[in-house]
């Protein structure tokens, strides 16, 4: 029996999409294409130097190096204000660890004595060290994005989300002995 697409119930959606491999390899590749563009925009905020090098993706190592420590510090800032990259808590307390640190080096600039320039150095190490595991965190996080888009539950979302729509309008059909999906094309001359 043949059944358009837009008339399928939820369970026969589901046999249309684990029975159809090159569907699957389309909605993963837009998906995909969805989240790595998202992720740029992410990146867009560390302006300059702030990342020295970075690579995130699947099936590869990924990671990001923390640059300039201050420019990192404003394109984490910048990345919680327009996309929430951190919980409010996370968000807090990344602003009053960078303040705690601030405050470190203030007091040990205004110390007088033969060790100020390392006591600086030795709080600006911890600092970066801090920094990194943020961008640690961030790739994790960007990582579990693309992960989760890849396959199981959240590929067969992306589906009904966002591709079911278009198809819906090119008249995609199923037999319900196979779950095959197939299309007529009509061509119509005036």
């Amino acid at each position: 029996m043949k059944k358009f697409i837009e008339k399928l119930s939820n369970s026969e959606l589901e046999k249309v999409f684990n029975n159809n491999k090159k569907l699957r390899e389309q909605v993963r590749d837009r998906a995909l294409d969805s989240e790595h563009y998202y992720i740029s925009d992410i990146l867009r905020c560390f302006q300059g130097n702030a990342i020295r090098d970075y690579s995130i993706g699947i099936g590869r190592p990924s990671y990001m190096n923390v640059g300039e420590v201050y420019k990192f510090e404003e394109g984490v800032l910048k990345a919680c204000k327009d996309f929430g990259i951190l919980s409010d808590k996370e968000e807090k307390e990344f602003i009053e660890k960078m303040g705690e640190f601030q405050k470190e080096i203030e007091a040990i600039e205004e110390e007088d004595g033969d060790n100020v320039y390392d006591d600086c150095l030795v709080v600006e190490d911890e600092v970066e060290a801090y920094l990194q595991t943020i961008a640690d965190q961030i790739v994790k996080m960007m990582v579990g994005w693309l992960e989760y888009k890849y396959d199981g539950e959240g590929l067969y979302e992306e589906f009904l989300e966002n591709y079911l729509y278009d198809m819906e309008e090119d008249f995609y059909y199923v037999d319900c002995e196979d779950y095959i999906l197939k299309s007529d094309t009509t061509i119509t001359y005036n």
